[in-house]
């Protein structure tokens, strides 16, 4: 153990190193406005919450998952040591991103081999540049599930492995103990995040595989009793706070499941394999070729190497497949144990994931965002994550069982390295390296779009403990509460609206109320346009100014400084009356998006009417400070 550790702790280096340079980069594509719920829950906690934590899993019309609690617990050491910024908060996900990362090291070199951990591990180290992205996001959801998967199959491996274990952290046989720890991860990390429940399903499969009547033993008993011991937080929840736990976009795994047209499995199926997942990798355009040239090569290996390890583990896949349609056929077949599946079971998990995602409603742009160029970076590819680790494990595993073959090992494990190498130095920069130590970790405005779009009744009474909010913090916090409840109230006509507001919030903060309403507008639709436009007709006139601003907000394009023309399009659209009110959102985009990008921003100043740089100047100062 003495000489191997010093190894490990290079790589455990060489990955922070590498993602803190990615982090440290300042992509537009890391910054996901998400996260400072996550923050704020984090700042609650250190200067005294303003409502029963609890609650911040009930904000949403839909359940949040639970790792939106424990992220923001987490965040407030790191809020203490490095101060409530956005840098202090990914940090978290990067946290959860190396226990990933160890834990495989640890899980392939025990139950596998060294080389297969150390290969492994380079690869998790110069993965995908989609990977690379996820790792750092703090979301307590889908990027931090990856840990509990690796921790869980960690587990279950131990359970059956029969060797006594160097680590100290499982039993070497499946007794009691170990089965409860299992139950725990099991349990916690459902509660976690409701999509662990792919994992979930992989590892009673597995358990079904090596004993078919494991579900009648002691073993299974006590993983129960560990189960609910994990997911007692969820109980909770559920008990006393009248929330459905297992629901994952406000419907339940069942429903999910068979939402879709059955018809279009295979086509979303074939979809998935030969356009979603390679796509995912999100390469960047390199040496003058495109992202989609290094994505799909590095997914030709990928496929080789699956259809190659399936080849070479048949048998093991053939024994794994006689083991699970036995309720079917109901013909003995031979015991299977885990030293002989335990490759046939890694290659399992992300044929299982095919399966539940061409089955299931969720795909990578749903609707209404049926253009995916649409999707921030990242974002639109979320449901691909737990899909990631297991393709570079696939690799791995691959590329080792050709070790003899010296000359073929070092051109395969070499052309992926190189792959994932040239797809992280097309995110790394050192322009404007480290400025989200500048921006916030939190944002109060998503509070308030949480409480508008949940509270129905006795709304005066639940806001007025925001009152101990700052001036800036206050301002945020009832423009997102005007969001959520004009998006809440959507239906039921502009005069209820206005009613609402009128009647259950302080005239004083009227103006952020119109302000939230208008950001819900996106011009780049045309029926949100024109739908924005007739609201306004409805709006009393002395607020109307407030939601043209907000409207304004979202007329921001900057890709290009020839962009911004079609935000000077959207306004001339409008009532020249408010044109100065769009031009102060437009500046309030600009001091957002733009806040270190000094020079860009000038450009795009520059272009402006002068006419209209007064209420510009004022939307940017406000746009700067709340970023």
């Amino acid at each position: 153990m003495k000489r191997k550790w010093p190894a490990v702790l290079v790589l455990i280096l060489v990955f922070l190193a590498l993602r803190l340079a990615v982090l440290f980069s300042y992509l537009d594509g890391l910054y996901e406005p998400e996260e400072l719920y996550r923050g704020t829950i984090a700042r609650e906690i250190i200067h005294g919450p303003l409502m029963p934590l609890w609650e911040y899993l009930d904000y949403k019309v839909e359940y949040f998952p639970g790792g939106t609690l424990v992220v923001g617990f987490l965040a407030v050491p790191f809020f203490l040591l490095f101060g409530e910024t956005y840098i202090a908060l990914k940090l978290v996900g990067l946290l959860f991103a190396l226990g990933t990362f160890i834990l495989w090291y640890v899980f392939l070199e025990r139950f596998f081999n060294r080389k297969t951990a150390v290969l492994s591990s380079l690869f998790f180290i110069f993965c995908v540049p989609f990977y690379a992205k996820t790792s750092l996001i703090t979301w307590g959801a889908h990027p931090e599930a990856n840990f509990f998967t690796a921790l869980s199959i960690f587990v279950f491996y131990g359970m059956f492995s029969g060797k006594d274990s160097p680590y100290g952290l499982i039993t070497s046989k499946p007794n009691m103990g170990s089965s409860l720890w299992l139950g725990v991860v099991c349990g916690f990390g459902l509660w976690f995040v409701q999509t662990f429940a792919l994992t979930f399903l992989f590892l009673l499969l597995c358990w079904y595989v090596l004993d078919r009547r494991f579900f009648l033993k002691k073993g299974f008993l006590s993983f129960l009793s560990g189960f609910l011991i994990g997911f007692s937080p969820g109980i909770y929840y559920g008990l006393f706070y009248n929330g459905s736990v297992f629901e994952v976009s406000g419907r339940m795994p069942p429903v999910n499941l068979l939402s879709c047209d059955l018809e279009a499995v295979l086509s979303k199926l074939a979809s998935l394999l030969l356009c979603e997942l390679p796509n995912s990798f999100l390469f960047p355009k390199i040496f003058g070729l495109g992202g989609a040239f290094f994505s799909y090569f590095y997914y030709a290996f990928f496929v080789i190497s699956f259809i190659g390890f399936v080849w070479v583990n048949r048998r093991q896949f053939w024994a794994i497949w006689l083991r699970l349609i036995y309720p079917i056929t109901l013909k003995e077949s031979p015991t299977v144990s885990l030293s002989k599946a335990k490759e046939g079971f890694l290659l399992m998990y992300p044929l299982l994931f095919f399966i539940a995602y061409s089955v299931s409603g969720y795909s990578v742009s749903p609707a209404p965002w049926d253009n995916p160029e649409l999707w921030l970076d990242y974002i639109g590819y979320r449901y691909m994550i737990p899909a990631m680790p297991f393709i570079m494990l696939i690799l791995a595993l691959f590329i080792t069982r050709l070790w003899r073959l010296k000359w073929l090992y070092g051109i395969l494990a070499g052309i992926v390295l190189a792959l994932g190498i040239i797809g992280n130095a097309g995110i790394i920069s050192a322009h404007n390296f480290g400025m989200f130590f500048q921006d916030k970790g939190y944002s109060y405005n998503i509070i308030g779009d949480k409480i508008g779009l949940r509270i129905t009744a006795g709304l005066k009474g639940y806001i007025s403990r925001f009152e101990w909010l700052g001036k800036d913090l206050k301002t945020q916090f009832y423009e997102g509460l005007g969001a959520g409840i004009a998006w809440r109230m959507r239906d039921e006509g502009i005069d209820k609206i206005t009613g609402f507001f009128s009647s259950e919030v302080k005239e004083e903060y009227h103006g952020c109320l119109y302000r939230g309403w208008g950001s819900l507008f996106s011009p780049e639709y045309p029926e949100e346009f024109e739908a924005a436009l007739t609201t306004a007709q409805g709006i009393p006139w002395e607020h109307k100014q407030y939601f043209y601003e907000g409207f304004g907000r979202n007329m921001g394009f900057f890709d290009k400084p020839d962009d911004i023309s079609q935000a000077f399009n959207f306004i001339g659209r409008v009532d020249r009356e408010y044109s100065g009110s769009c031009y102060a959102g437009l500046g309030y985009a600009i001091g957002f998006e733009l806040k270190n990008e000094p020079e860009y921003r000038g450009i795009l100043l520059k272009r402006i009417n002068a006419e209209y740089l007064p209420f510009v100047y004022q939307g940017l100062s406000m746009g700067m400070r709340e970023r």
